[in-house]
């Protein structure tokens, strides 16, 4: 007997051991190395803290468990990699303070809650749901980028006080709620029924669409990159996802730190949702360290 109730402490303190994993990255690399984290990759119901680059090498389930990535923080799954989930579910909680981009789905669903913090960006290249008395919220600034469907169903409340972006469809049914003082943009289609609602609309749209603020993202892009070429010319390239209301481009650098000179004015494409690639060469000697500017400018005079 005395054998038997020994071997039930131990199993309960085994599980409880588990179950409050705390474990904090300490160099970037794979997700899924236990070297590059304080106590093991973290499991189900633990606490884990993301505050190095890490490349999403499997898929993560955060159930009951509590998440966070900092803002020195970055989760990325790199196109022609493997496309990765995140499941977020139970009590489970997913706050970003940095920024994360997975090529697979996010699912946040039963009970979990999920944050996209400050000015950060969050991309999912595959499909969104948000199910079942989730809480969501995208703050002010925040940048959520669905290329795939947003899907949000069954007593969903989402606040959305940032920018979504939805390269597909999006889906708002069985009470299901977007709401607050940002913005949402969709490729495709949007339907809304069942006692839903986006931003106050019950009324769907063929797409592409945009409902809230109507302070959307003037343009997504996915890349800024400068190079010498030869000594005495630097090319610079950039490239586009999306752009709205863009009437063009401002390129300027700076060398001392306090005055930005301009280098070109480049015509931008105004409404598009594909790759735009830009590029302009400036004469410049490569003897010195200096800062590149990219500013949009919409038709009506606003910039970014």
């Amino acid at each position: 007997m005395k054998n038997k109730l020994f071997f039930l402490i131990l199993f309960i303190l085994t599980c409880l051991s588990v179950t409050s994993q705390i474990t904090t990255t300490t160099s970037s690399g794979n997700w899924d190395t236990p070297g590059n984290w304080t106590n093991g990759v973290p499991a189900d119901g633990g606490t884990a803290t993301v505050n190095q680059e890490m490349t999403l090498d499997k898929n993560v389930t955060i159930f009951d468990g509590n998440y966070t990535v900092t803002d020195a923080g970055k989760i990325t799954d790199p196109n022609g990699g493997g496309e990765y989930n995140i499941d977020v579910r139970g009590t489970g909680y997913f706050e970003i303070s940095g920024n994360v981009s997975i090529g697979g789905d996010l699912e946040v669903r039963n009970s979990a809650e999920f944050r996209l913090q400050g000015c950060d960006t969050m991309r999912i290249r595959g499909d969104v749901v948000f199910s079942n008395n989730t809480t969501i919220t995208v703050e002010a600034c925040a940048v959520l980028i669905i290329d795939g469907d947003f899907d949000l169903r069954n007593d969903n409340a989402t606040t959305i006080n940032g920018n979504v972006t939805v390269g597909g469809d999006l889906t708002s049914r069985n009470s299901s709620f977007i709401v607050g003082s940002g913005n949402i943009e969709t490729a495709g289609e949007t339907e809304i029924r069942n006692s839903s609602s986006v931003f106050g609309s019950t009324t769907g749209c063929a797409g592409p669409c945009e409902y809230g603020s109507g302070i959307g993202l003037p343009i997504e892009l996915l890349s800024f990159d400068a190079k010498h070429i030869g000594n005495e010319n630097i090319e610079i390239t950039w490239k586009t996802l999306s752009e709205l209301n863009n009437n063009y481009f401002t390129l300027d650098y700076i060398t001392d730190g306090e005055n930005f000179v301009e280098i070109a004015e480049v015509e931008g494409a105004g409404n598009s949702q594909v790759i735009r690639e830009y590029r302009h060469v400036f004469e410049h000697e490569a003897k010195e360290v200096i800062y590149l500017r990219l500013t949009q400018t919409d038709y009506d005079g606003q910039q970014e």
